[in-house]
């Protein structure tokens, strides 16, 4: 067994503190997705000084008073900007205090793989892109999307609102999935190419297998929903949940250009939550659409909620195998909203964790409170914050 299939013996404040101290005098280029984000922002003149002259005088152990006497030659301007920036006990100190909650989820992650990913992208959370390079950045990265890219069919696109681009159509049968399907060129990558909700690493496997019966809860366009029906094949089947009208709208779409994976997949029109029939207000905004509790504004659109567990007991579901979510900030309420089901079959689960830092602690926090004997794997998908998810297998499901 490698290193990396045991869990680190270090606390996660040791971790973490270690992290933003040994990266704090990064100036990092080519760190920055402009796909997702836009133009590169410039590097900030002051950060390039530092790395240019100074890195080497101070040391990550440096307290405040010996950091004060290292410090008195340097250019003021320097010296007020810098001061507790560069010495890691004062600097961080408030960084690690609100960040130390975090040592249960670091804990309770089954290798150390997993523990390192979170480290790195709480560092990243609290020091940003110059500072820290996510391990996801790495040439194969970049070349997936190259990848993703040749694989476009060519025809007409279609366009939708919401977004400022068009959504390209993409045969992704030379990656081993017999379809065709309408999204972007990251989403082949992230879906396709690293196959997103696949964790694989030291011999723990979490995706779809063949038969199983999946939720898919924010299909969005559906090339999850068609993906997951490609693996569970034609004995399993897909319940997707979605609600927002132009992304039924495409999903209807790849279905129809899919007709042999049609009959596997349920359209379940309505957001997920804890709450079946409570009433809500979304406002439409393609993938990141998602609901509230009020009517912000006249844009909203009352809808109703649908839980996990209605479904199961509408549908007479036998069984459950495997839970995907991507709700944009609502996975813990639409994880308690499937507490029966989670009891009764222990499916494998894969849950978006990045759209609140909180999301770190409180969702693993809430699947171990429920003591089903679930085991815990991080994987990330960007080269920013987006895109992390938290596997969950039970022992048995190993």
């Amino acid at each position: 067994m490698t290193s990396q299939q045991h869990k680190t013996s270090m606390r996660f404040e040791e971790h973490f503190l270690s992290t933003l101290a040994a990266n704090r005098f990064n100036c990092l280029e080519g760190n920055y997705d402009t796909f997702y984000r836009g133009k590169e922002p410039p590097k900030p003149s002051i950060l390039r000084d530092i790395k240019n002259g100074f890195s080497e005088i101070f040391a990550a152990e440096d307290s405040l008073s010996a950091f004060k006497a290292k410090a008195a030659y340097l250019p003021s301007i320097l010296k007020d900007k810098t001061l507790f920036y560069l010495s890691p006990k004062n600097y961080f100190r408030e960084t690690l205090a609100k960040d130390k909650k975090f040592e249960f989820t670091y804990q309770k992650l089954n290798d150390a793989q997993s523990q390192e990913l979170l480290v790195s992208l709480l560092a990243y959370r609290a020091m940003g892109f110059r500072k820290i390079r996510l391990p996801r950045n790495t040439a194969a990265y970049w070349e997936g999307i190259e990848t993703a890219r040749k694989l476009d069919t060519g025809l007409p696109a279609m366009s939708i609102p919401h977004l400022t681009w068009p959504l390209h159509c993409f045969d992704v049968k030379p990656l081993e999935f017999d379809m065709r399907v309408y999204t972007y060129t990251h989403a082949i990558a992230i879906n396709f190419v690293q196959k997103q909700y696949i964790y694989s690493h030291n011999n723990v496997t979490v995706k779809v297998e063949p038969n199983d019966v999946v939720i898919d809860a924010g299909a969005c366009w559906g090339d999850t929903s068609l993906q997951f029906a490609c693996e569970a094949g034609p004995n399993g089947h897909v319940y997707a949940f979605e609600f927002a009208p132009n992304n039924l709208g495409m999903i209807r779409k790849n279905i129809e250009i899919n007709p042999h994976l049609a009959k596997n997949i349920t359209v379940v029109q309505h957001p997920v939550g804890a709450h079946a029939g409570k009433k809500m207000f979304f406002f439409e905004n393609g993938p990141a659409s998602r609901v509230a509790s009020t009517k912000v504004d006249d844009r909203y659109i009352e809808c109703k909620i649908m839980s996990i567990d209605r479904l199961v007991n509408d549908k007479n579901l036998a069984r459950v195998d495997f839970i995907k979510m991507d709700v944009e900030g609502s996975e813990l309420d639409a994880l308690k909203g499937a507490e029966k089901t989670l009891r009764k079959f222990k499916p494998k689960l894969a849950i978006c964790v990045y759209h609140k830092p909180d999301d770190y602690l409180t969702i693993p926090k809430y699947l171990d409170d429920l003591q089903l004997g679930y085991r815990f794997y991080m994987e990330h998908h960007t080269i920013f914050l987006g895109e992390t998810v938290l596997f969950a297998v039970p022992d048995s499901r190993i």
